[in-house]
């Protein structure tokens, strides 16, 4: 099972990684929402990410094993 960090990058590539704390996700929630850049970052790195998730790309490596 993967950690945060090889889901999400550990440079806020795809997304924040914060405390299991309510207050822990007011910075983070605030800069996604004030600065568009931020989000427009995140938006992308959460697509590029979100691609390698897809049936294809998991099934392969399974199916070079058997085959």
């Amino acid at each position: 099972c993967a950690g945060m960090e090889e889901l999400l990058g550990n440079k806020n590539e795809c997304g924040y990684i914060v405390e299991n704390k309510d207050l822990a996700l007011a910075e983070p929630m605030s800069e996604i929402l004030t600065d568009p850049r931020t989000l427009d970052n995140i938006r992308a790195g959460a697509i590029r990410r979100g691609s390698d998730f897809n049936i294809k790309s998991l099934i392969e490596p399974i199916e070079s094993l058997l085959l």
